[in-house]
């Protein structure tokens, strides 16, 4: 008897660990995958995700309200990142520069080598047909 009370606590304190959905948006989230052709792996997955893009969407309507009142010059909308988690995003969409002490290492082009025909000290001359 007191195992099924132990397993019965462990069942409720797993599901309460999950990321709990607001089902108001349950439609709003499927139109959204398929737009995006979301597919999760298990639910879990898409329970952690939901979250994230549940979250993401009050900071965008909370953005949006104060866009309204002229806080800020633009609008958002929810895209196909909008499930990302931030490392996600800082990882794939904004890589940083590797830095030194003297500042970001920035790769050069190399230079094209000039013909040996062509002296560079002269001026070039235009010929008019």
């Amino acid at each position: 008897m007191q195992l099924v009370h132990l397993c019965t606590l462990l069942l409720i304190s797993s599901v309460l660990s999950l990321p709990v959905a607001d089902r108001d948006l349950d439609k709003e989230f499927e139109e959204w995958k398929k737009k995006y052709d979301k597919v999760y792996s298990t639910p879990e997955e898409e329970a952690e995700l939901r979250a994230i893009w549940e979250e993401t969407r009050k900071w965008v309507e909370a953005h949006n309200k104060e866009a309204e009142q002229g806080l800020h010059t633009y609008t958002q909308g929810l895209n196909q990142f909008s499930d990302l988690k931030e490392e996600e995003i800082r990882g794939c969409l904004l890589p940083v520069p590797e830095l030194t002490p003297i500042g970001p290492i920035i790769p050069l082009l190399p230079l094209p080598i000039p013909d040996n025909s062509t002296n560079l000290n002269s001026p070039t001359v235009v010929e008019e047909k």
